[in-house]
């Protein structure tokens, strides 16, 4: 509120606080102010007008000053271990020098190969559970279908055969000219990493040296170059007009920095130089001696240049990282080198403020290639029908949920995931300006209802490791709720995410804790029946030799965590313990979660379909405020399992589940233990 605050009395500056932690401010402001006007409470009508633009910039988002956001893009083609290491190696650098008082937003502009390759590299590194001082968000963008389009682009404004360039340095070395294509041009300024650059300080101090008047900044080296994206087109319109492109090289190759020199030379009062210490290359210390001499006092980066006719990283080809005196400055590349993916999330962490940080969003962004997903036929961008959360825990009845509302309201409910139980298939986006969901089946099926929409999530900490479940922060369970799993027929499916700060109301779904770990290892079994496997019997003796292969290699598991002993102790003796664990802890952070987005919430359990019915569907319908059109579906309680557990183990479960349990859920569970 500092802003706002400034040029206003401390009393209303609390009265801005108080209103803007509701949701009726602006109920209030519009009832209210005209009263506080006469009341005298502000000093002038100028006061009063200040007032409300403070309100309105809430509105917007913007009542603090918005951070900066630092853009930076890489162009990968393929899945060479080559390309694959350096980019590990540069990405690692970056994130440990991430800004200081920025966001940062990383794109990654690939081909098919390398953007599943990358996936892999995201899964194996888990740097989506890294927490950030300010948000880190990355953006991968499969081009592969528009490989074609781009190089017949090229050569239209080349008016060259570019197959050899092309061959020599793949299309990616282009997709940083090629980015306004792709990116959205409000981006501004953009930085172009090749993947054998090191990033070895925080970029806000290049973007000080930013030249708004210019189309790219650079130090004649494609390898680092400051794009501004808005007027990107304007280089390619030069290139166009230029009699012959010509190529500095015998072998007649035309780059990416070749053309860049073009501009460069024809328009040099329309491209900037970068100062020296965002001008670090290998190439350029063989000619101006080592590094010590050229800058005494620091570098922002560093760029191996691998121009090289190897077939391995640069990182590892380079001989400069390989001699022990390393007398060229290069040792101090060597450390983001070997340096741990653990460690290095360590360093990165340390920087951030009290409280959880911001995790960091993986987004796959959509493209033409990705045809399992209907980027048109959602609805107006108004946002109507309202988005209503079913959150529960796996198995806790939000299938039946959704199918009860269906039938009883004729109306479709939607999911945030595309691969769900629903039939057809839920693949349309429910609003036109989110593609990656939530998703519904669109009006040949059922029409939308005109006030809200039920939408299945299960938000996170249900399929990870039983360490990665008690580690987790509340951050990532809430960018959880509005993660999405969107169906691609070509390859593995894909992660998908909207903001969960767009939803404001929620049915939280609990059910019985031995029940629902049994109806986990149902499906389970489902799972693997599908698959043509049968590991364990549909019985008691099978959920038995289930748990006690789940409760193996106990301290293995959590030989990491930041697990208590005392709830150590407590889960080795629990049959399914990391069930037990997921399930008390998934409903503390839905608790925590519905308070942090403000949310307005009911609680429901899933044996009241059984036992309330004729009350518990009114509730949901006025809660929904959805009328009641067609005949109710039919809920089958199915079989209890209470003889699939031993006294000692319903006492185990207990036991951990009150020392792990929060006040708000021990308050709806314990009646299971009763």
């Amino acid at each position: 509120l500092t802003s706002c605050s400034s040029s206003m009395d401390t009393t209303m500056a609390r009265e801005v606080q108080q209103l803007t932690g509701t949701k009726r401010w602006k109920a209030f402001l519009g009832s209210v102010l005209p009263v506080l006007v006469v009341l005298n409470l502000f000093k002038s009508a100028g006061r009063a007008k200040f007032y409300l633009n403070c309100t309105q910039n809430v509105e917007a988002g913007s009542l603090h000053k918005p951070k900066r956001l630092i853009q930076v893009m890489y162009g990968i083609a393929g899945d060479g271990d080559d390309t694959l290491h350096e980019f590990e190696v540069s990405l690692k650098s970056l994130l440990m020098s991430s800004p200081t008082d920025s966001d940062l937003t990383i794109h990654l502009l690939t081909d098919k190969a390398a953007h599943n390759a990358i996936d892999d590299i995201f899964q194996r590194t888990k740097i989506a559970s890294w927490s950030m001082r300010n948000q880190v968000t990355i953006e991968t963008y499969n081009l592969e279908s528009r490989v074609a389009e781009f190089t017949d682009f090229i050569v239209s404004k080349t008016r060259t055969d570019m197959n050899y360039s092309i061959a020599k340095h793949s299309i990616a070395n282009y997709f940083g000219l090629l980015a306004y294509k792709v990116i959205k041009p409000s981006t501004g300024f953009i930085l172009n990493l090749d993947t054998d650059v090191i990033i070895m300080a925080d970029l806000e101090a290049l973007w000080k040296h930013v030249d708004e008047s210019c189309l790219f900044q650079w130090a004649s080296n494609g390898g680092f170059v400051l794009f501004n994206l808005n007027r990107e087109d304007e280089i390619w319109q030069h290139i166009g007009a230029f009699k012959k492109v010509t190529s500095s090289k015998a072998n007649g190759h035309i780059g990416d920095q070749r053309l860049m020199d073009m501009v460069n030379i024809s328009f040099p009062e329309k491209v900037a130089t970068l100062p020296d210490e965002w001008y670090v290359t290998l190439s350029r210390l063989k000619k101006k001696g080592r590094l010590q001499k050229l800058r005494r006092d620091g570098v922002g980066m560093m760029h191996l240049n691998g121009n090289q006719a190897v077939t391995e990283s640069s990182f590892i080809a380079t001989p400069q990282l390989r001699q022990k005196s390393e007398k060229d400055g290069w040792g101090l590349a060597k450390y983001y080198i070997d340096i741990s993916w653990s460690w290095a999330k360590f360093l990165a962490e340390s920087h951030r403020e009290e409280g959880d940080g911001f995790p960091i969003n993986i987004i796959h962004k959509q493209t033409s290639d990705d045809t399992s997903v209907a980027v048109s036929g959602g609805i107006n961008e108004a946002h109507s029908p309202e988005l209503v959360w079913i959150m529960a825990y796996p198995n806790s009845g939000t299938t039946y949920t959704l199918a009860l509302m269906e039938q009883v309201t004729e109306s479709s409910m939607a999911t945030n995931y595309m691969g769900d139980v629903l039939q057809p298939i839920p693949d349309v986006p429910l609003y036109q300006d989110q593609p990656q969901g939530p998703f519904w089946r669109g009006p040949s099926v059922k029409p939308l209802p005109e006030t809200s929409v039920l939408v299945k999530t299960h938000c996170a900490g249900y399929k990870e490791s039983p360490a990665e479940v008690y580690d987790m922060s509340l951050s990532q369970y809430v960018r959880g709720c509005g993660r999405t799993t969107i169906l691609n027929p070509k390859s593995k499916n894909i992660d998908g995410w909207y903001d969960p700060h767009g939803v404001h109301k929620a049915i939280h779904v609990i059910r019985s804790p031995f029940d629902n770990l049994i109806a986990r290892f149902n499906n389970y079994l489902f799972k693997q029946d599908r698959r043509g496997k049968h590991p364990y019997g549909k019985n008691r003796e099978g959920f038995r030799a289930f748990c006690r292969t789940r409760d193996s290699n106990f301290d293995i598991k959590y030989q990491k965590s930041k697990m208590p002993s005392s709830v150590k102790n407590l889960a080795k003796r629990t049959i399914c313990h990391d069930n037990v664990l997921a399930y008390v802890l998934w409903h503390n952070r839905a608790f925590e979660a519905i308070d942090r987005l403000q949310l307005n919430a009911m609680q429901i359990r899933y044996e009241d379909y059984e036992d309330k019915f004729n009350t518990t569907l009114p509730k949901i319908l006025d809660f929904l405020d959805l009328p009641k059109t067609g005949p109710p579906l039919e809920f089958f309680s199915g079989h209890h399992y209470d003889d699939y557990y031993t006294h000692e183990d319903r006492e185990n479960v207990m036991a951990l589940a009150k020392q792990l349990a929060s006040e708000r859920t021990w308050e709806v569970i314990r009646r299971y233990f009763e």
